[in-house]
């Protein structure tokens, strides 16, 4: 097998095209977040439930562990009415970042409606934030 050389700016011309293409890439990544954010922001104002659900399920297939869509997801389901299919996704987004107060606010709301006492380490864990 030949020796092949590379010179060294031919190199640092084939890396920086590396970091420029994956920076591409995020900045994608980041504005397809946004879009998905806006339009389930969107659906939600419409109080159009189904559509926000299915732009949720699409992005929480993206990003299964973003609290932000999670936290979404259970508001979606709570204004629907269901709050039993509302509080494991708020338990979700808990469990990845444990004080996340939308998902604090979201799952103590459920709970002190359901007059559980699980509510009540919640609120003290707000209540110290």
């Amino acid at each position: 097998m030949p020796d092949v050389q590379v010179s060294k700016p031919k190199i640092v011309q084939r890396l920086g095209f590396i970091v420029i293409y994956s920076g591409v890439l995020l900045g994608v990544a980041v504005a397809q977040s946004i879009a998905d954010r806006e339009a389930i922001a969107a659906a939600l104002s419409k109080s159009d439930f189904a559509s926000a659900l299915q732009l949720l399920e699409s992005a929480l297939r993206k990003s299964p562990n973003d609290v932000e869509l999670l936290t979404m997801q259970g508001v979606t389901y709570e204004r629907q009415g269901n709050q039993e299919q509302a509080l494991p996704p708020f338990q979700k987004a808990l469990q990845i970042s444990p004080n996340y107060i939308p998902a604090l606010q979201g799952a103590i709301q459920i709970l002190y409606q359901d007059g559980s006492p699980k509510a009540i380490p919640l609120l003290e864990r707000i209540v110290r934030l």
